[in-house]
C-alpha cells in the first residue's frame, strides 16, 4: 500500500522530478509488482529482477533498465493490464524515463558519446597511403591483426593498442 501511495504521489504531482523520487521507491515498486514473476526461481522471460539493481551508473545495467522500460511502455509487462493501472504505468514510465535520461546525459557529458577508439589496420593502411601519396605501398599485411568482437574488427571496446 505504501508503494502504491508513493506512485500515487507521482501521479498527483506533475511538477515532481525523477531526482525527487528515491531509488528505493522504484525498486520497492518493482519488488512488489514484478518480482513474483521475475525472481531467481521463476525468471519468466529469462529476467531475474532480484539480480538487476536500480544502480544506473554501470552502462550494462542502464541498458537493461532501458529494455525493461521499453517492455513496460509497450504494454508487454505486466501482461495483464489490470495488474498495473494506466496512471501508475505512466507515472512509473515518467520516473524511469527522466532518471535514465538524466544519467545518460551525465555520462555523455563526462565521457563523450561513445568509447574512444583507434583506426583498425585496414583504415590505418588507407590513411597512411593517402598521407604518403604512395598508392603502390602494400602495408596492410605488415600491421598486426585486429581483435574482433562479435565478428567485427571496428568495435571500440575490442580495438586496443598493440605492443607491436
Amino acid at each position: 500500500m505504501i508503494l502504491r501511495a508513493g506512485l500515487s504521489a507521482l501521479v498527483a504531482g506533475p511538477m515532481l522530478r525523477a531526482s525527487d523520487v528515491p531509488k528505493e521507491t522504484v525498486s520497492a515498486f518493482i519488488a512488489q509488482n514484478c518480482v513474483d514473476c521475475h525472481d531467481a526461481g521463476t525468471r519468466k522471460g529469462g529476467l531475474d529482477l532480484t539480480k538487476v539493481p536500480f544502480d544506473l551508473a554501470p552502462h550494462i545495467t542502464r541498458t537493461r533498465w532501458v529494455q525493461i522500460y521499453d517492455r513496460i511502455e509497450k504494454g508487454e509487462m505486466p501482461p495483464d493490464a489490470d495488474d498495473l493501472p494506466a496512471a501508475q504505468r505512466q507515472a512509473l514510465l515518467r520516473v524511469l524515463s527522466e532518471t535514465l535520461t538524466a544519467v545518460d546525459r551525465a555520462d555523455v557529458a563526462a565521457n563523450g558519446r561513445g568509447p574512444m577508439r583507434r583506426l583498425n589496420r585496414e583504415e590505418y593502411a588507407h590513411n597512411l597511403l593517402d598521407l604518403l601519396q604512395m598508392r603502390a605501398l602494400d602495408i596492410r599485411d605488415m600491421l598486426p591483426e585486429d581483435r574482433t568482437q562479435h565478428g567485427f574488427d571496428k568495435s571500440a571496446t575490442a580495438l586496443d593498442m598493440s605492443r607491436v
